[in-house]
């Protein structure tokens, strides 16, 4: 897969990106699904409301899905 250059780039603060959407949840973690490359990103939460970024090679959690995820606009 090729990725866009935003997520060439990779997200950064807490939004990612303005592609970015959210796909899928867990207590302490969001997948975001790129709405431009199709590229899969996780924010992962930490103590005290910190947070990090991780590309998980493509494999979605099993969290619950967002309904409307894939066709949110801009």
């Amino acid at each position: 897969m090729t990725k866009c250059q935003k997520c060439e780039t990779g997200p950064a603060g807490v939004e990612g990106h303005d592609k970015l959407f959210t796909h899928s949840m867990t207590s302490n973690q969001v997948q975001f699904r790129c709405q431009a490359c199709g590229s899969i990103w996780t924010r992962h939460y930490a103590p005290q409301g910190g947070y990090t970024w991780a590309a998980p090679d493509g494999i979605e959690h099993t969290g619950v899905r967002v309904p409307g995820s894939a066709t949110q606009a801009n």
